[in-house]
């Protein structure tokens, strides 16, 4: 978690009866700060479970470059990947047709994350983006796009599980009559949606 300091706590428990400990690093940020006891930096990994466990190879190389030992770090893959060969090689048209109006020809899924929430008002100063910025950035550029290959995209917005649905509905709104976008909020079986659409993004 981002509490390292009261992660420690179970490490050094750990530790001193002799039980294994295992962390999972679930994602591609913040290596360091998950492990270590100084929030700037300055000492990074002092506070480690026996072993770490990365969803890949990008992650157990950033680790390292990061500071952590080698000889901590086990790939072990991302248990919600095991569910991907749920999702069907052909496409969802019944999902396709309750999302995006005829007169569209592709759908785009924008997964948003909530970096607002997390964050708060520092999100823009530490990340250089917020899930605000860079769906008006999706959309712009889809607009772009349309206008260039005279094609028609369907926005669907799936939002995070912890934001709330009202968060990013005054940014479609404003976005709402769009040449070469039609956008829409969505809910549903996360698989089916990606079956549904033409591109992912986030």
């Amino acid at each position: 978690s981002s509490m390292a300091v009261e992660d420690a706590r179970f490490w050094e428990w750990a530790a001193q009866h002799n039980v294994p400990s295992l962390a999972f690093v679930d994602h591609w940020v913040n290596y360091w700060q998950r492990f270590s006891s100084d929030p700037v930096g300055q000492k990074r990994f002092d506070l480690m479970p026996e072993k770490i466990a990365v969803i890949d190879d990008v992650a157990a190389i950033q680790m390292q470059k990061a500071g952590c030992p080698p000889e901590k770090l086990l790939i072990t893959g991302h248990p919600a990947f095991d569910n991907l060969w749920q999702i069907p090689s052909s496409m969802d048209w019944e999902m396709r047709a309750t999302i995006m109006p005829q007169a569209c020809d592709s759908l785009v899924l924008f997964v948003s994350e909530p970096f607002s929430q997390v964050y708060g008002t520092a999100a823009q100063t530490i990340l250089g983006y917020t899930e605000k910025t860079v769906l008006e950035l999706v959309i712009a550029t889809l607009n772009r796009l349309g206008k260039e290959l005279e094609k028609r995209f369907c926005l669907a917005l799936k939002l995070h599980p912890s934001e709330d649905r009202n968060h990013l509905t005054g940014m479609l709104k404003q976005h709402r009559n769009q040449q070469w976008v039609v956008n829409t909020m969505v809910e549903g079986d996360r698989h089916r949606l990606i079956a549904a659409s033409d591109m992912v993004v986030g």
